[in-house]
Order: C-alpha cells, then structure tokens, then sequence
C-alpha cells in the first residue's frame, strides 16, 4: 500500500514543503530514507503512543518512509502528517484524501499536538492565499501597500514540490491567532479549508473524515456515507438503490417466519434472547440451526452508546472494521454477532497478547451481542471448558508472560452441535454405540448445566405461536425491564412441582436456579405474572441434556450397547 501527503517545516525565517511517502507492506521492518533513523525511531515512539490513546495500534506491517527534501533541524513538527499515514494504512483514512492535506505538529504521548518549543506557527503566513495559486516568492505575505513585512515567513521549497491541488491544512491551535477556530483565506478556493486549531490527533482525524465525506458527496451522490475508507471505495459504485437496501436491512433484520417449523425452539430462543440465558441447539446438518441463531441475534436489543465505544475500542485492537461513519461510530447501533471457526482454539475464543498487546477474543468482542459457537463439540476442549467460569462471572482475568489484562463481557452465548460424529439423526445413525457416546462426553455435565436452554432441532413442526413482530416486540419490553424476569410468585401446584423435582431427580443448586428462570420466563411469555404448573414443566423439558438425557439418549438408541 502506497501512502503520500505533505508536511510543512519552519527553516529559519522560511516554511518549507515537506514530502511524505510511506509503503507498507508483509514484514515487521522500517526502512527510513531522507531523515535519519533515531528521528523517525523517536516520531514512532510518540505516534505509537497516541494511536493506543485512540485505541488503535501501530500496524503489524513493514514501513518504508521517505522524506523530500531532506528535513534540516528538528523534525518534529513531521509526527502529524506521518500518523495521517499511519491512519491511512490501518484503513481509518483515505489515501487519496490525505494526498490532498497539509498538516505540521509534534504529537505527545497522549494524542495532544502541539507545536515545538521554539515554533511560532504559521498563522500569519496562513493568512496569504498566494502560495495557492502558485505565486512566486516575492508576493507572498504582501500587504495591502504592496509590502512584505519582515515578520512574515517566506515559502522555501522547489517549485515541483509545491503541491497543486491542496484541499485542507492542519495545523496546531497558533499561538498568536487567540481563540479563532477557523481561517478560511479570502479569495481562496471554497473547498480548500484551513483548519485550525487542532488540538489532538484524533481531532485532526475526525476533520479529515469529515473533509473527506464532503468531497466525496459532491463527486459521488450516491457514496455510502456510512462505510469506512476502505469500505467507501467499494461502495462508491454501488447504486443508491443498493446503498438503501442494505441499510434497510441493518434497520429491520430478516426473522424467522421463513423458517417453517420449530416452534419450540422459536420460543425459546426468544424466551433466552430476553433473559440473556445461553441456549444450546442439536439436531442434524440442514435442519436450520445456524439459521435459527442468526434470526434470534435481530432479537437483541441496540447498543448504548457506551456499549458502542466499548466494542469500537476492541474491534480496532483485534483489527476489525465495523459498519461505521466518518466519526468512527456506527451509523445504525448494530449489535455485535461473533461466530468464531473451532481452529480459533483457547487463544481465538478467550484472547491473547501479541506484540505486547492484548487481543481481545471472541467472547469478549461480542460484548452486550451474540457469540454463536457452531460445531461445539469440535471446539478443543481447553476452549470449551474455559467458558464455565466467563459465563457466570463475566469477567475474565487474561494472564500471559507478556503481561495481563482484564476483559469484561456479557454477550448471549449460543452453541449448536450436531448429535452424533455422523451427525445424522438416531434412525439414520450408522456409528456404534461407543463412538456415539464417546462423541457427546466431550460436553461435560458442568458445561451443559452452563446452557440452560437445550434445545432439539429438526423434529417440530408446529408453528410459534407468536409472529416475528411480536416476538421483537417482547424481547424489547422485557429489555426495558431487566427486573421482571424475576421475583414471578408461584402456585401452589407449581411450588409442589419445583419441590418434588429437586428432592426426587438429584437436581443441584445451579439446575435449580435455572428452573426457576425458565420457569419464570415461560410464564412471562404465555403473559402470566404467577408460575404455573405447565411453566415448571416446560423448564423441566427444556434441561434435558444436563439431566443424563444425552448420554442415555444415545445408549437407548443403540440397546446393543446397554
């Protein structure tokens, strides 16, 4: 990738252009040609530091960096525009855009950009307009008497080197020009902007998107203003009528209604959705498990806006671009849907460090959405087991011998597996026995008591008996309130119930626990604000894997094996 924008460098009584090249490529080198190497090791350092500031991090590529002319004296005031190309080969900026830009300014470890100790800016030679047109040397800076004062800086630069097409120049807040915001030039072209004052890299990142996103509505009507950079070149020749189709779909997802059948897994599904209760599917290849779990993630309610930063700041550290605007928030609140590959292993599911950062996995990038964990059995089992403590105590305390770090996540967990190494259903199973039942211990009985929802797919056809709308609908009211999934009162048939399922079936503290969410839940479904002895049931129903179902299921299937 090829980046290129321009600099600007006090020499002396003069201002210098400065160009900037970058070529970033597979390795992990810097190659430095025009300044020496401890300078740009040093700009590196300072620009490293900003990025982690923003949540971002430098990128895992080789970067060859070329300076013309040569700068003379401190180099400092370049940390500015090399971020800009730093940004643009993460994909956080066009490349185009900042071919177009001009900036100056020493960047602190925070983010802040200042100018150097001994700089007094560039306000007043700002204030010509005759370098944009290519004036020559002695005009600029006149006056109104036709006069240069002796206090404004001249331009010191080839002619082949001053650029010709310049649309925005940043610059740090000046220091002689008070608190003015912004100095437009008069007579200037109206798309060329002088931005000032820039007071932080991410400030100086949020004008250029904004720059970028108004020149590229003129150009293009039909731009998708809400993509990326990167997205955006894609976009830019889609049709309008594309670009609303697809955020038509972001507002209102598809649902289930296509889906015939399966109505107990509907409801349930949507019973789980609201409550935020891990659901478990199984059933044989085509019989629309992952379908079903794509549907039930448009159940999920929108992001706040702090859910929303939060998963911005994880998705940048584990390289991903989300659906986003030029201010970097997303356009739509999507809610995150994370369905890692089983390859991913202990390390993809939970984090890791690398380079001496730590990379969030996918439990905790899907953070307030769904983590759809298909073929959980073939998952290793490291990985399968490390979900028993993240799923209860939502944090997860990651220790390395890079260092540690925290993460704290709450997504809606939901796995689905087929029923056997075949995975055809229990008539048409050609595996013996043992293998079978070698096959559905690698989900433990601590782990299935993690997933109270348990669900059997492919055998229901019954419809639900809720349309998608009002399946929506519910699951939103009960997210506006999280307390009433809780605390329902009982019949006294249903407390008989409860108390002869724990004293007779050996039912732990935890599986008792979830019959009474379940419970709750499916009375909260049916509208009923008392627990009866049909809710009790179906709570009982729906646990059927932790209770030995699934290995006996498997032995009765096989009497052979009895």
């Amino acid at each position: 990738m090829y980046v290129t924008t321009w600099g600007l460098m006090s020499v002396g009584p003069a201002i210098q252009w400065v160009k900037m090249e970058v070529q970033a490529e597979q390795g992990a080198l810097m190659r430095v040609s025009g300044m020496t190497f401890s300078e740009a090791q040093a700009c590196h350092a300072r620009i490293r530091a900003a990025l982690t500031t923003m949540g971002l991090r430098w990128p895992g590529k080789a970067l060859t960096l070329h300076v013309h002319p040569s700068p003379q004296g401190e180099t400092t005031e370049l940390d500015l525009p090399l971020a800009l190309c730093v940004l643009a080969v993460l994909g956080e900026l066009d490349a185009a855009t900042i071919a177009q830009c001009g900036s100056a300014g020493m960047i602190g470890l925070n983010g802040e950009v200042s100018w150097a100790a001994n700089h007094h800016g560039f306000a007043p030679w700002l204030s010509d307009t005759a370098w944009l047109n290519g004036a020559d040397q002695a005009s600029h800076g006149a006056g109104a008497d036709g006069q240069t004062p002796e206090c404004w800086p001249h331009m010191q630069a080839e002619e082949a080197l001053r650029p010709t097409s310049l649309r925005s120049i940043l610059t740090p807040a000046p220091r002689d020009m008070g608190s003015q915001g912004s100095l437009v030039p008069s007579g200037a072209d109206p798309e060329i902007r002088i931005l000032h004052p820039c007071h932080s890299l991410s400030e100086a990142l949020r004008e250029i998107k904004r720059l970028e996103w108004n020149l590229r509505q003129r150009e293009d009507p039909a731009w998708n203003a809400s993509a990326t950079p990167k997205q955006a070149r894609v976009s830019s020749t889609q049709t309008s009528e594309t670009i609303r189709a697809k955020e038509e779909s972001i507002r209102n997802p598809p649902g289930w209604d296509a889906l015939h059948g399966e109505g107990h897994a509907k409801r349930w599904l949507a019973i789980g959705a609201a409550l935020h209760i891990p659901c478990l599917l199984v059933g044989p290849p085509g019989v629309g498990k992952t379908s079903l779990a794509h549907a039930a993630h448009a159940l999920l309610p929108a992001l706040s806006p702090q859910d929303q930063l939060l998963v911005r700041h994880r998705q940048q550290l584990a390289s991903m671009q989300p659906f986003a605007n030029e201010q970097g928030m997303s356009r739509f609140p999507v809610v995150p849907m994370v369905a890692p590959h089983p390859a991913g292993g202990a390390a993809g599911l939970m984090g890791a460090w690398r380079k001496g950062l730590p990379i969030p996995g996918a439990w905790a990038l899907a953070h307030k959405g769904m983590l759809f964990l298909d073929e959980f059995t073939e998952w290793p089992r490291p990985a399968r087991e490390a979900l028993r403590h993240v799923m209860e105590a939502k944090v997860l305390h990651l220790h390395r011998a890079d260092g540690a770090h925290r993460w704290q996540s709450d997504p809606w967990i939901v796995a689905a597996t087929n029923p056997c190494g075949c995975g055809m259903a229990s008539e048409q199973c050609v595996c013996p026995a043992p293998e079978v039942d070698r096959f559905r211990r690698k989900l433990s009985a601590p782990l299935l008591e993690r997933f109270p929802i348990q669900l059997e797919v492919g055998d229901h056809i019954e419809p639900c008996d809720k349309t998608w709308e009002a399946c929506q609908a519910w699951v939103q009211k009960m997210q506006k309130h999280p307390g009433s999934g809780t605390g329902l009162s009982q019949s006294k048939d249903g407390q008989a119930l409860m108390h002869h399922l724990r004293n007779t079936q050996h039912v732990s503290p935890r599986l008792s626990k979830n019959l009474h969410r379940l419970a709750e839940g499916h009375a909260l479904w049916r509208g009923e604000d008392c627990v009866q002895t049909q809710d009790v049931q179906a709570a009982w129903n729906v646990t059927w894997m932790v209770r030995g179902g699934w290995w006996e299921h498997a032995m009765r299937s096989n009497g052979d094996y009895l």
